[in-house]
């Protein structure tokens, strides 16, 4: 995982890997729809239940097609906190 990933998901969820609401799920904190939308063939339904490389795919992914806009910690500037202690 990359540095920049690393620091969005300690921003997000603190890197927790089961995290889920109504509306946010995994460690990178993935909209649900999000997450049904690119997670490759064969991913389980939810993020949550997904395993970290899983995760962690899914976010390269958007990466690949977004950039890190995606990410509210990104836009807002949150994981410059985390950034240095990767």
């Amino acid at each position: 995982m990359s540095k920049m990933l690393w620091a969005i998901a300690m921003c997000e969820t603190g890197l927790n890997r089961y995290h889920h609401t109504r509306d946010y799920e995994g460690m990178f904190g993935f909209y649900r729809g999000t997450w049904s939308e690119y997670k490759p063939k064969g991913f389980p339904a939810h993020a949550y239940l997904a395993n970290p490389r899983q995760q962690v795919r899914v976010a390269e992914i958007l990466v690949h097609r977004y950039g890190y806009s995606p990410w509210g910690c990104y836009t807002g500037g949150g994981y410059r906190y985390w950034i240095d202690k990767a």
